[in-house]
């Protein structure tokens, strides 16, 4: 939850958009899929080591995911 992750937030709040989730490097490792069960779309702005796992736990929990992190596009396979 970077600068990219505030500025997203504030923009989707003044939208009238909810947040329900923001993960970073204290709370990562204690996401679970099931905590994305309210999310109706996941905007993933990480790293390039992260990226992978989290368009997974995406995945999983079966919520759509737009993926701005670069650097990892030759994971992409």
């Amino acid at each position: 939850y970077g600068k990219m992750g505030k500025e997203l937030e504030k923009s989707a709040l003044l939208r009238g958009h909810e947040i329900i989730l923001k993960i970073n490097t204290e709370n990562a490792l204690s996401i679970s899929p099931g905590k994305l069960n309210d999310a109706d779309v996941a905007i993933e702005f990480s790293t390039p080591g992260t990226v992978i796992g989290n368009i997974k736990m995406c995945f999983d929990a079966d919520i759509p995911v737009v993926v701005g992190t670069t650097g990892w596009y030759d994971e992409i396979a």
